[in-house]
């Protein structure tokens, strides 16, 4: 009697399990309320809306003086909070603008220090501000700083630095 043939079967690789994915409902985006406790928001006529603090009362940052500007301009503000003080003349001012230059004294014009000259200053006001007059001196210190939103240098080494005012008036 002749045996039957025996079918070996050899074991067939299975792919390895792939995870299904559960599916998630997905809700439509809500605008958060806006916190209003203790903070004050200047209307938009006029100018942009945003909030204003009483002096010193801002969030924490970094402040810095006309003279690191350059320094900001070349490493961004990389999602820091910075501020700028410093002494300004208003060369120009508009409804809710004003470009600002650094004061320089005497001194450091002939003698060439600060580096902070060729710096030109634009100031957006909250509306319902009203921004400084023409050649008017503007002091900004540490309880009454600008705010920097982006710093751009020109190929001609000009500072075009855009700020805002966040401080709520005296």
């Amino acid at each position: 009697m002749a045996k039957a043939p025996v079918a070996v079967t050899q074991p067939v690789a299975q792919p390895p399990a792939v995870p299904t994915a559960t599916p998630v409902p997905v809700l439509p985006a809500q605008p958060a309320p806006a916190d209003n406790s203790n903070v004050a928001l200047a209307s938009n006529a006029g100018g942009g809306s945003w909030k204003t603090f009483p002096p010193g009362k801002m969030p924490l940052g970094r402040l810095i003086a006309t003279g690191d500007l350059r320094d900001v301009a070349d490493h961004g503000l990389a999602g820091e909070r910075v501020y700028l003080k410093g002494q300004f003349v208003v060369n120009f001012s508009d409804a809710n603008k004003a470009v600002l230059r650094p004061r320089t004294k005497l001194t450091d014009k002939v003698l060439h220090f600060g580096g902070g000259s060729s710096a030109r200053i634009i100031v957006e006001f909250p509306g319902g501000y009203t921004p400084p007059a023409q050649g008017t001196v503007v002091n900004r210190d540490e309880l009454r700083p600008y705010e920097i939103t982006e710093v751009r240098k020109q190929e001609d080494g000009q500072l075009n630095v855009f700020v805002r005012e966040i401080m709520q008036p005296n």
